[in-house]
This record gives structure tokens, C-alpha cells and sequence, in this order.
């Protein structure tokens, strides 16, 4: 594959801008309406993990998530200090065990994502359905591309000078 070079690179890098100012605006407007002192974004992002891909060892959360296993496995402590998930037996490894949503952890999410949805039907955007599937495919076909094992090779190898 072709490295991207000028006013490609330029778009992505503007594209990639975007989606890290938008991460971080998502974040704080979600600390707003669930009350700072609540669940961190790093809780809620674990619960709806959880409710989309199902139970997980916290291997696979870090992964999903790109960060430490240890970073997982203390808020993971605290979610379930709080009763919202609970970790039980994985049969594919008795090392490793499967952290799942709780019957109170559900509704919580339920109420968050409540709260959101309210949020996003009263922000004032001008955007067509297509417009929004369009965007969603470029950025994950960008985060696959992350994902691919030549990149993994590429971020190992110092860069060229």
C-alpha cells in the first residue's frame, strides 16, 4: 500500500484532530449530565464494552481499549465495588476470569444512556442520515487500518530520517 503524502495526509491529520476534540468534548459533556463525582468515562466506556461484546477478561477489555491490563483491572475493582459488574468463571481459562454486567450495572447504563439520548436529540445539528453513516465508515475503516498487523510492524521501526 501507498504511504499517504500531501494533501491526503493533511485531511487525515485534520480528520484525526477532529475526532480528538470531539472525543474529549463527548467526554466532559457526559461528566456533565451524569454529575462529576459519578461513574468516570473510563467506568461508563467499560459498562457499555461490556453490554455490547458481552462478558470479557480483562485482557480483552484492555486490548478493545488499547491500554494497560492493569489501567482495566483497577477500574474494573472499582466498578465492582459498586455492584455494577462482577467477574465469574471463564470455561475457556480458569486463569482468567470473565467480567460481566450485573443486573444493577444494566440499569445504571440503561439510565446513562438515557440521559444521553435526551442530550443528542437537542444538539443542534444539520446532518443527513447518509452524512452520518459516512462518516462512521470512514473512521472505522481508519481505526481497522490501526488495527492491521503491517502497521503494528511500522510503529515497531524507527522512523526514517
Amino acid at each position: 500500500m501507498k504511504p499517504l503524502s500531501g494533501a491526503k495526509l493533511a485531511l487525515l491529520e485534520e480528520l484525526v484532530h477532529a475526532n480528538s476534540a470531539l472525543y474529549h468534548r463527548v467526554r466532559a459533556a457526559g461528566d456533565e449530565i451524569h454529575g462529576r463525582g459519578g461513574l468516570s468515562a473510563g467506568m461508563r466506556e467499560i459498562l457499555a464494552g461490556l453490554k455490547r461484546s458481552g462478558p470479557q477478561t480483562l485482557p480483552q477489555i484492555a486490548r478493545a481499549r488499547s491500554v494497560s491490563r492493569q489501567y482495566i483491572q483497577a477500574v474494573v475493582s472499582r466498578l465492582e465495588r459498586l455492584g455494577l459488574v462482577e467477574a465469574g468463571p471463564n470455561p475457556a481459562d480458569r486463569r482468567s476470569r470473565l467480567v460481566r454486567l450485573t443486573p444493577a450495572g444494566q440499569r445504571t447504563l440503561e439510565t446513562m444512556r438515557g440521559r444521553e439520548a435526551q442530550l443528542l436529540r437537542r444538539l443542534p445539528l444539520e446532518i443527513s442520515k447518509k452524512e452520518l453513516r459516512g462518516a462512521a465508515a470512514v473512521l472505522e475503516k481508519i481505526r481497522a487500518a490501526f488495527e492491521r498487523p503491517e502497521w503494528a510492524e511500522q510503529v515497531r521501526r524507527p522512523p526514517e530520517t
